[in-house]
């Protein structure tokens, strides 16, 4: 692409809050770019975590995935963090 590294690092991340848009979760989406664009610019560590309020059957977790996918990081409480 003709960049450095750090070029293509701070392209990538200028470009996720727009390449993150069809997941249709507004904050979801912006924690996610948050952390990836940090990750990006100093690749430490990327860290994804589900902690549902409740636990979810089976059934109950491929119901949401069916009929509302852009509900399921907040159904099961997914956090995104970068290089803590």
């Amino acid at each position: 692409m003709g960049t450095d590294a750090a070029g293509l690092a701070t392209q990538l991340a200028a470009a996720l809050p727009l390449m993150l848009t069809p997941i249709q979760n507004p904050a979801f989406q912006a924690q996610l770019a948050s952390a990836a664009s940090a990750f990006l610019k100093d690749p430490k560590s990327i860290t994804l975590t589900a902690a549902p309020a409740k636990p979810m059957t089976f059934m109950e977790l491929f119901a949401t995935a069916q009929s509302a996918p852009q509900t399921l990081p907040d159904a099961l409480g997914v956090t995104v963090t970068a290089n803590e």
